[in-house]
């Protein structure tokens, strides 16, 4: 038979390991295809990661989006003098890429998790339009040196919707809050 000791390490336990699985939900920012990891320092083994290559530059929407196998959402709210400059497909990923002029968006479909690489406490997550999303804050990028460093010249933000990972990425051409009015209004 228990007695109430054990009782209530039973009690503490359960709670404490439904915390820990609460705070890792929540340390995910709800996303479950877009789950980014922390890094001290880039490891130089992992160079084609920053930039996977992209293929078929400034083919059509309609082409887009029968190679990479579903429709892809489309900003209708973009701030003034924004505009898209072309597309192309990413094969290392099987992504669209919408190339703007405040921003490039990258879709694909949530088959897999994400796990980009990002600095410590480079991010925070918002809310787009009720639903969780990520902000990171800056970038890896390669010095003139061969090393590569968290560069803060560029933000991503991160979410899911119908099915699909997008990621926009922007240099000073879009801040946050304009980042996250293009992401409402994709449809």
């Amino acid at each position: 038979m228990f007695n109430k000791t054990r009782i209530y390490s039973l009690i503490i336990l359960l709670l404490l390991m439904s915390v820990l699985v609460t705070g890792v939900a929540l340390a995910q920012g709800g996303l479950p295809h877009f789950v980014p990891r922390e890094i001290e320092n880039f490891p130089s083994a992992l160079e084609s990661y920053i930039s996977p290559s992209a293929q078929n530059d400034s083919m059509g929407i309609s082409a887009l989006e029968q190679q990479v196998g579903f429709s892809i959402l489309l900003p209708t709210n973009l701030p003034s003098g924004c505009h898209l400059r072309g597309t192309s497909y990413d094969s290392v990923g099987n992504a669209a890429r919408l190339h703007y002029s405040c921003a490039t968006i990258i879709e694909r479909k949530a088959t897999h998790i994400d796990h980009p690489l990002v600095a410590p406490h480079s991010t925070h997550q918002v809310l787009v339009g009720g639903e969780p999303a990520l902000v990171i804050d800056g970038m890896w990028e390669d010095q003139p040196n061969g090393r590569t460093t968290w560069s803060l010249d560029l933000k991503t933000l991160g979410f899911e919707r119908s099915g699909l990972v997008i990621r926009m990425v922007s240099g000073q051409d879009a801040s946050e809050d304009q980042l996250i009015e293009i992401a409402k209004s994709m449809k």
